[in-house]
């Protein structure tokens, strides 16, 4: 592992990538999505420990998405407590950034700056053994995180019948109520204070109350997006449209086209429809064991 690791985009090259990240299951997940093809970020790892400033600096002027960064992390072995990731930076304050996750023994990522607060919809994907497809769903102003996490209940869940060569049947799905809908906008908006905008990396929504944390996002320059205003207001759930289901069960195919799942293992992602639904990306894909077979990998887009 080098102090700076460019994430290779091409299939092959990021398959061949995953065994020199053993142990760090997120990092690998991300290099398994690009394996199979699917929509990405240009990822990049850095190694607090070890980069100088020099190679951070010649870093920066490589950069190709202006100075602005998406900051995730990973650690091997995982803990159970991790802190918040998942938000842009600005190449100013990276080197805080990177001191403080040396502290915490973490490896940063870096990718393309999209902001989750430009997100419309995201889901989370779980492929079971029984040839199920579990797909949980929620809205403008939420982001993948809050159902990996287990901040909020899915607003919306799906789940399919998967036969190889048919089409996913439909066999039940079910939708959130509007007072628990409007609980969990109210959530979001603490959250949004504490981790976005107050910049904490372990957050607790007690620590903060629902008047401060609306004013705080009304204060914001976020107060005009679409999605921080519809936490705001009370409007209902509006349900994602067909389009990204469909897109969301293609990638399930090119999953199963791609993985040897043996008996007994779940396979699990999380997409989301990035700069206000203008592109969808894959952020990961985790088998239940962390282990990945790759005897059938599909390349290509």
């Amino acid at each position: 592992m080098h102090q700076i690791s460019w994430l290779p985009s091409q299939p092959e090259e990021a398959a061949s990538a995953i065994s020199a990240f053993a142990g760090y299951a997120k990092i690998q997940g991300i290099l398994l999505a690009k394996s199979f093809g699917l929509p990405n970020l240009q990822t990049v790892v850095i190694d607090p420990a070890s980069i100088t400033p020099a190679e951070l600096s010649s870093f920066l002027l490589k950069w190709p998405y202006s100075s602005s960064f998406l900051l995730r992390h990973d650690r091997s072995p995982e803990i159970g407590h991790s802190p918040q990731g998942g938000y842009v930076i600005e190449g100013v304050d990276l080197p805080t950034e990177l001191k403080w996750y040396e502290s915490e023994g973490r490896l940063v990522l870096l990718l393309e700056p999209a902001h989750p607060l430009k997100n419309k919809y995201s889901g989370s994907v779980a492929i079971t053994a029984n040839n199920i497809a579990e797909v949980e769903l929620v809205g403008p102003g939420f982001d993948a995180s809050d159902l990996n996490r287990g901040f909020i209940n899915p607003q919306e869940r799906h789940r399919y019948l998967l036969s190889p060569g048919e089409r996913p049947q439909a066999i039940d799905s079910e939708f959130v109520d509007f007072s628990a809908y409007q609980e969990m906008k109210q959530l979001r908006l603490r959250k949004i204070a504490l981790k976005y905008l107050s910049r904490h990396h372990f957050i607790s929504v007690d620590s903060i109350d629902l008047a401060t944390a609306k004013r705080q996002a009304i204060e914001s320059s976020w107060a005009a997006s679409q999605q921080v205003a519809h936490l705001l207001d009370s409007a209902p759930y509006v349900p994602a449209p067909p389009s990204f289901i469909r897109r969301l069960l293609n990638f399930v195919e090119i999953i199963l086209a791609g993985l040897d799942l043996r008996s007994g293992l779940i396979a699990a992602f999380a997409a989301s429809q990035i700069d206000n639904g203008m592109r969808d990306v894959v952020w990961d894909i985790v088998l239940a064991d962390r282990k990945y077979s790759l005897s059938k990998v599909r390349h290509g887009s």
